[in-house]
């Protein structure tokens, strides 16, 4: 007798789980996964050694400038379960750039940047897996119509920085600018255009019907790399183009790796300092968008 009152309290308990999540309302039908597809769209800036404001700690976004902030495009594909959990995957196109030439602050560190005179834009492309996780629907019955999320994950990401030169955007990588590769500079090695990020971020969604959700985003890329903008560390002595890389190249490569203003009373210096290894470099994007719930079906 005390096994079949077990048995039937725990048929009702799962029954009662179940009815929870199994109606979204009175037309559609709840599955135990959702599905979601969808496009975001916002603006992407970067925290590098370049530009920005007088401010010396570039880390949460004290030194951004957002005149620098340029479009990006995001579509995810996600999955969510009841527990308030989900996975995402999503790729984003975009673009970042930064200018010493901003720098118009009394500040002594926006000085030394207007006397650097570099600048640097480059394309972004990324691929992320994200673990996303929703508070609300977490310690509820069910999912909030309204509800904000936190997000953390791993991607990949491809960048290419380039500088004006003549009228032209030269790539700057192949340059060695700093001395990437060179056998008078073994500790520097040459940095490779596609590498690790390790996004965090968060977000509200609003389901607007059982189809249609609404999605707005904060998304920080903390990197392994200090090369987003082709700047890291020392100036070269100028001499090492010439014994590392074939004439054309080393010429430009003198002229593009040290474009510092120059006065009768500053001559050039190699050796100096050209940006702060000791702070990695960073790109950020908010977006908002639309997602589309691809497997709710009509009761």
């Amino acid at each position: 007798m005390k096994s079949l009152l077990l048995s039937a309290l725990f048929l009702s308990l799962v029954s009662t789980t179940q009815s929870q999540h199994y109606f979204y309302d009175d037309q559609y039908l709840e599955p135990s996964l959702v599905l979601q597809a969808g496009w975001m769209f916002g603006g992407m800036n970067a925290l590098t050694d370049l530009g920005g404001k007088k401010v010396r700690n570039n880390f949460l976004f004290k030194d951004i400038n957002f005149s620098q902030t340029h479009i990006c495009n995001t579509i995810f594909f996600q999955a969510a379960g009841h527990s308030g959990l989900s996975f995402r995957f999503q790729a984003t196109l975009g673009s970042i750039s930064a200018a010493d030439s901003l720098s118009h602050t009394a500040d002594a560190l926006a000085s030394f940047r207007i006397h650097r005179n570099l600048h640097f834009r480059s394309r972004i492309a990324e691929w992320q897996g994200l673990f996303c996780w929703e508070p609300l629907t977490t310690f509820a019955d069910r999912s909030a119509a309204l509800s904000p999320y936190l997000m953390a994950g791993i991607g990949f990401f491809r960048f290419n920085p380039k500088a004006e030169w003549e009228h032209n955007w030269v790539a700057l990588q192949p340059l060695r600018t700093e001395g990437q590769g060179f056998t008078e500079y073994p500790e520097r090695r040459v940095y490779k255009l596609t590498q690790i990020q390790f996004p965090v971020g968060m977000g509200i969604r609003y389901e607007m019907s059982a189809r249609l959700v609404l999605h707005i985003e904060c998304i920080y890329r903390f990197l392994t790399t200090d090369y987003l903008d082709d700047v890291s560390t020392a100036y070269i002595t100028p001499i090492s183009f010439g014994r590392n890389l074939d004439p054309a190249t080393a010429e430009l490569a003198r002229r593009l790796s040290d474009r510092r203003y120059r006065g009768n009373d500053q001559p050039v210096s190699p050796n100096a300092q050209r940006g702060n290894p000791q702070n990695k470099d960073s790109y950020f994007s908010v977006t908002s968008g639309v997602g589309f719930v691809v497997n709710r079906r009509k009761r």
